[in-house]
């Protein structure tokens, strides 16, 4: 089984644009099988265009990064130390 900070090619190689009308979709389905059962909405949000540009940028940052994901994983889960409270 992958870790679970593994990601498929696929995805990391995909445009964001896709991944963003993907995850449209997917809180679409969500959210109208919840509304079929009488609940309210799962994920309640409306992804505007300034916050596309955003997630945008960030994935542009993170998959163009000079290090692996596997470097990237182990820098952002290190523990730091502040010397002053040790």
């Amino acid at each position: 089984m992958a870790a679970p900070h593994q990601r498929s090619a696929p995805t990391r190689d995909e445009s964001v644009q896709r991944l963003l009308d993907d995850w449209e979709w997917i809180a679409q389905a969500l959210n109208r099988t919840n509304r079929s059962m009488g609940h309210g909405d799962l994920y309640p949000f409306t992804l505007v265009a300034p916050v596309r540009r955003k997630l945008s940028f960030i994935h542009d940052l993170v998959t163009r990064a000079p290090l692996d994901p596997d470097a990237q994983i182990a820098i952002a889960t290190a523990v730091s130390v502040d010397p002053e409270r040790a």
